[in-house]
């Protein structure tokens, strides 16, 4: 007999996999039923419908990112490496995930629940880069520098992101590495720069 976890997650994926490749209002609550291999009515014991569903989607993949965003930064590796594993991993993610993103991002019912989520999750990957930054920092970065090189770091990700989107996700595996090493070098060196100007 499947676990009630087991069909939960088969259902998630089947979710993914239709809002993916139909959008979400193309998307049927039958379609998902039928690709998880589950009831109709068993998707319903889950889900009340398909805007809770496609929240839960999402959800997931949210918590996902920040699991992975979290353990890149416990990596023992060196500060630089460990910045473009972010980059790189941030890339990857939406490259992997570009039809699902391109299908829905427009058209997907993002209330103000599920906007209140995704500002969570960006805080929550603000304050573990911060903490990263004034433990690798300790006498050079206080709270108000770490929170200001999240800030510029971050946005550096949010344009690789868009470049992605934009070239309609034809980036291989080497262009998204020279990317985010250049990216990496490129805030370290900046750092560097601002906190010996600072010491000055």
């Amino acid at each position: 007999m499947m676990r009630r976890s087991d069909k939960k997650a088969r259902i998630l994926t089947a979710a993914y996999d239709v809002f993916g490749e139909k959008g979400y209002y193309a998307a049927k609550m039958d379609d998902i039923a039928e690709l998880a291999d589950v009831a109709k009515g068993t998707l319903y014991l889950y889900y009340a419908n398909k805007e809770e569903l496609f929240h839960a989607v999402i959800e997931k993949l949210l918590q996902d990112y920040v699991c992975t965003y979290e353990n890149i930064l416990n990596e023992p590796v060196p500060f630089t490496e460990k910045l473009t594993s972010l980059l790189r991993y941030q890339m990857l993610f939406v490259r992997d995930r570009y039809d699902f993103a391109v299908m829905n991002l427009r058209e997907g019912p993002f209330n103000e629940a599920f906007r209140q989520k995704v500002a969570e999750a960006i805080e929550k990957t603000g304050h573990q880069f911060s903490r990263l930054l004034q433990e690798t920092h300790p006498k050079t970065v206080d709270k108000k520098k770490a929170y200001f090189s999240y800030l510029c770091f971050s946005r550096m990700g949010d344009g690789m992101l868009g470049d992605i989107l934009s070239s309609g996700c034809r980036l291989s595996d080497d262009m998204l590495e020279e990317r985010a090493q250049f990216a990496a070098n490129l805030f370290v060196n900046g750092l560097k720069q601002v906190l010996t100007d600072d010491a000055l």
